[in-house]
């Protein structure tokens, strides 16, 4: 009974956060235009989505010991690409919401808000993350069976 309640947290908490940062992608695309409305909600929408996510892998790590998985090849397959999605936040994404803070307490001029979602390098890192994210989920939802 617990078991399918924990795998409903993790399925559907990874899925809104998925859903949530490719939502907050779009609104960044509005926001090029140096339109600070979309820039604040799109990284509202982030933020929620870091909240999320945390969620879903703290229940995916209790399906893990409530399901006894054992340590197959996706599965570290998939840790590793977590910790990887967890660098490239670390040193692409997270010093970019670092310097959105004034677009986010509404004190950032159209010039600054074009700048600051122009940044290819945290246009990267957020889309290595949703790569890095889907590519958790397709290994979670198939579970292949890898030769290593």
């Amino acid at each position: 009974m617990l078991y399918p309640i924990i795998l409903g947290i993790h399925g559907y908490g990874m899925c809104i956060a998925l859903l949530l940062f490719v939502a907050s992608e779009l609104l960044l695309v509005v926001a090029r235009r140096g339109r600070a409305a979309p820039a604040r909600a799109a990284l509202h929408l982030s933020r929620y989505a870091g909240i999320v996510v945390p969620v879903g892998v703290l229940a995916g790590i209790a399906l893990f010991f409530a399901g006894g998985w054992p340590l197959t090849a996706w599965l570290l397959a998939s840790l590793t690409l977590v910790a990887l999605l967890i660098v490239v936040e670390r040193r692409l994404v997270g010093p970019w919401q670092a310097r959105a803070r004034p677009v986010l307490e509404g004190a950032a001029s159209s010039d600054e808000v074009r700048v600051l979602v122009r940044d290819t390098r945290a246009l990267l890192g957020r889309v290595a993350m949703m790569g890095l994210f889907g590519l958790v989920v397709l290994l979670m939802i198939v579970k292949p069976h890898l030769g290593f």
